[in-house]
């Protein structure tokens, strides 16, 4: 009897602790509409907890609200055991993943001012106002169109909010940026009379990804079969569909 006692709480203890080497512990974003800033709502978390549903050896436990900074941070140290939008350029201890979260950066402008924006070349000698870093993030050519050093014609913003204010109230020609963040921003404004439909979009540069870390490679291999299974489901593709429908008046 105390041998089959004890072989029951050695094998109850096993269980203890393959449940909590099971549990991952992903540290999440705070800008909409890819993450919540009130919790772990938002296409991307959407994205992260539909591809772990086909890791079911792992329970999920996503934490929100993280600059890209602490994202990286926690998870070398430690923290995190894995991290979301992570980018090639970020210092990481640890893997990333095939490229998820995808970023589609575009150039609007306002239907009503009819201007021609087919290319990169065309944004030299417009107003425009993008995020910081973009020059970086798009490359020479349009580091080349828009490098006048003029503040007058090219201005790097702190929020997307100031970018899309900006375009709207006619205080630049262009806003360069990602579609969907640009979108949301119009959204909540605040002003009944600016609409989504009012502005046209150009795109003018091709989709970037970024990725997932985890601290361990296994976790990066599971993750990409299950991603690999998600896309071909159908399912990625459907949440960027009904994420843009939900921005689109």
């Amino acid at each position: 009897m105390k041998f089959l006692f004890r072989s029951v709480i050695v094998c109850a203890l096993m269980v203890l602790v393959q449940a909590r080497a099971d549990t991952l512990r992903i540290g999440t974003g705070n800008f909409p509409p890819y993450f919540d800033e009130r919790g772990t709502a938002g296409l991307f978390n959407d994205i992260i907890r539909g591809v772990f549903a086909l890791m079911p050896q792992h329970q999920l436990v996503l934490v929100p609200q993280m600059s890209n900074y602490r994202l990286a941070h926690s998870l070398n140290d430690g923290t995190m055991d894995g991290a979301a939008n992570i980018f090639s350029a970020s210092d990481i201890k640890g893997c990333r993943t095939d490229g998820v979260f995808r970023f589609t950066d575009v150039a609007v402008t306002r239907k009503d001012r009819q201007l021609t924006v087919a290319s990169v070349a065309d944004l030299a000698g417009k107003r425009v106002v993008t995020y910081q870093g973009a020059k970086t993030f798009l490359g020479p050519s349009f580091a080349q169109a828009v490098g006048t050093g003029d503040d007058k014609l090219y201005r790097e913003l702190a929020q997307p909010l100031m970018q899309a204010r900006a375009l709207a109230q006619g205080e630049a020609d262009v806003s360069v940026g990602d579609l969907y963040i640009f979108l949301h921003s119009i959204k909540i404004l605040g002003n009944p009379a600016v609409r989504a439909d009012q502005f046209a979009i150009h795109p003018l540069f091709p989709d970037t990804y970024s990725h997932m870390a985890f601290r361990e490679q296994k976790w990066c291999d599971e993750f990409n079969a299950a991603l690999g299974k998600f896309r071909k489901s159908g399912r990625y593709e459907a949440l960027y569909a009904q994420t843009l429908k939900a921005l689109k008046p």
